[in-house]
């Protein structure tokens, strides 16, 4: 195996041990830009029955058992969150919004509601079935038949309705406009009739429908037969068939043409890694394919093609156990470097006292509002070119741009961090640095801005006892979330690109050097961040780690011993949730023992 590969089976371990989920909530993996996603309809009807299991494996400690939004992480005390979420119990939930937009949050989260994403979690399908199980959660068997009792003069079957991909996208209002019933009929009903109605034609377009408002708190038991019959072990298979890899590449700027001379390499993305690429040429019209892969639902698929020195991935997506096909489109930009194109249209600072330091992270998202990657043609290296450049207060240490992150650098004059990455169009990009400032009990931070910014600026205090003033930001009510509050600031109305941001820390009990916690990636403002894809560390490995084995050498050991403890981690969520009677026996013994077996092989390679 050649140095590059090597180096960039360790980055996927690295990123695999951050999406082990060593919590009740989705892992925190902030290293490297999220690729653009695409939507994913459901092909098949979301089965209620699954999802029903994800809610009570996954989602009850913040929406409660019975989905009421009383989980036991919800309220006021230290280390819960005080935003408490919607009930699904309640028809109100849902009446404004869509199966999809409530997929597309789950997917993506919403950072204002503490709402974390579930893209790296989940698959499509999970995640459809979740969707679609909260969404009918406040309906109820009764519901169910008293709305089709109400279509008995005018019988209505799935042909009647919208298709599965049209009907996510309807609210329930929408819907039962669309299933052919009298419109004379539809107005003469009730706001509690149209419920009913809704929860039917919802239960025609799902699987095991009825699911659809029970909660499954206990693994299930049945009596045990007067006669045991033998029983042959059950053997899942880990290899579902031979199947198919294909995909499309698209220019996403206007007018712009593929070039002929693409290529793109296949990852196949385990627990324990990476395969080595298979390479492919690109057709003509953009198509590609691999032919004879092994399909497993166990494993993630990615493909990753350059252009222009830039590279571009897909989504990575899991095998699909039904089809043994898995389409993985990409799609590539022309770039440019007008930083007009860009917003910063979120920016957050996390300040914590260390000693006789203070450690900023500043976290920021920005907004592409081109059809071009914005990227640089200036390079840092032979392979990386400059991408957003954010300067540091000049007395500033930086600490988040090193060899173990080769997404950032830093300036030739020090006092900058340059992002590789290109921002893609739309949103979804974000970008982190952690700085160290001496500290002294008092000193004001100059932060200079240089692109175009969004309305607020918000500071994360981690200490009761700091404090923040500004002269030259407008003050806005503080807020509070996940027990933390923050200082809000309006920016100025005649703030311009160029400008700084001022504003002075104050007070704070100063902690020993040596037993404070560094603020690291994993913890730089968690409840803000967004889960990104894996194509991207792959990108930022291929095009740093090449000819640089000392660095992937170094992280060897830390990157088995973050597994080792992320899966030991992981074995003692899965018993604590089957204790607590929220997943049935036959899944807890199938994931307790792939958990296990994962555990024993890497406990192996340490021998």
């Amino acid at each position: 195996m050649s140095r590059l590969h090597r180096a960039l089976l360790l980055a996927l371990v690295l990123l695999l041990a951050g999406c082990g989920g060593l919590s009740p909530e989705p892992p925190i993996v902030q290293t490297f830009a999220p690729v653009t996603r695409t939507v994913d309809l459901p092909t098949t009807p979301p089965d209620l029955a699954v999802g029903a299991s994800v809610f009570a494996e996954h989602c009850t400690k913040c929406h409660g058992l019975s989905g009421a939004g009383d989980g036991e992480l919800i309220g006021n005390q230290q280390g819960q969150i005080a935003n408490r979420p919607p009930s699904f119990r309640g028809a109100a939930t849902t009446a404004d919004q869509t199966p999809l937009t409530w997929y597309e949050t789950i997917t993506n989260g919403d950072l204002a509601k503490s709402m974390p994403p579930w893209a790296n979690e989940l698959s499509a399908d999970e995640r459809w079935a979740v969707a679609l199980y909260t969404y009918t959660l406040h309906n109820t068997k009764t519901n169910v038949d008293a709305g089709q009792a109400l279509t008995a003069a005018n019988p209505v079957t799935p042909a009647n309705l919208p298709t599965l991909q049209d009907s996510v996208k309807l609210t329930d209002a929408e819907l039962i406009t669309q299933a052919g019933l009298p419109a004379a009929f539809i107005n003469s009903l009730s706001t509690d009739q149209k419920n009913d109605l809704a929860a039917y034609l919802r239960s025609l377009l799902v699987a095991n429908p009825q699911h659809m408002g029970l909660v499954t708190t206990a693994p299930q038991t049945t009596e045990e037969p007067a006669t045991t019959p033998q029983v042959t072990p059950e053997v899942t298979p880990e290899v579902v068939g031979t199947g198919t890899i294909t995909g499309q590449i698209t220019n996403g700027t206007s007018g712009a043409a593929l070039p002929s001379d693409l290529k793109v390499n296949l990852y196949i993305v385990s627990a324990n890694g990476a395969n080595e690429p298979i390479e492919a040429n690109v057709g003509a019209d953009g198509k590609f394919s691999y032919a004879n892969i092994n399909i497993i639902p166990t494993q993630k698929y990615v493909v990753t093609t350059k252009y222009k020195g830039r590279a571009f991935g897909s989504e990575a997506k899991d095998g699909d156990a039904t089809t043994n096909t898995v389409a993985l489109p990409i799609t590539i930009y022309e770039t440019t470097s007008d930083a007009s194109v860009l917003t910063m249209s979120f920016w957050v600072t996390q300040i914590q006292v260390v000693g006789t330091t203070l450690e900023v992270s500043d976290f920021i998202l920005f907004n592409n509002s081109s059809d071009k990657a914005y990227s640089t043609d200036m390079m840092v290296d032979d392979q990386r070119y400059t991408g957003v450049t954010i300067p540091v207060p000049n007395n500033a240490e930086i600490l988040s741009a090193n060899v173990s992150n080769p997404r950032y650098t830093i300036s030739a004059d020090g006092h900058s961090i340059i992002d590789t990455a290109s921002v893609l169009p739309g949103d979804g990009y974000n970008f982190q640095m952690v700085y160290r400032l001496p500290y002294q009990g008092n000193t004001q931070i100059e932060q200079p801005i240089p692109y175009r910014v969004g309305s607020t600026f918000r500071i994360l205090l981690d200490a009761p006892t700091v404090t923040t003033t500004s002269e030259t930001l407008k003050v806005l009510d503080p807020k509070e979330l996940n027990g933390v509050m923050y200082q809000v600031y309006g920016l100025p109305p005649n703030f311009t690109v160029g400008d700084s941001i001022r504003y002075s820390v104050q007070g704070g009990s100063q902690s020993s050097a040596t037993s404070a916690s560094f603020i690291n990636a994993n913890q730089l403002i968690p409840m803000l961040l967004v889960v990104v894809g894996l194509i991207a560390i792959i990108t930022a490995a291929v095009l740093y780690w090449r000819d640089r084995p000392k660095p992937a050498l170094q992280t060897a050991s830390s990157a088995n011993d973050t597994l080792v403890n992320g899966l030991i981690q992981q074995i003692a969520e899965l018993d604590n949730t089957y204790n607590a009677g929220s997943l049935d026996e036959v899944t807890y013994q199938k994931r307790r023992d792939r958990l296990k077996a994962r555990l024993a092989a890497l406990l192996d390679e340490e021998k």
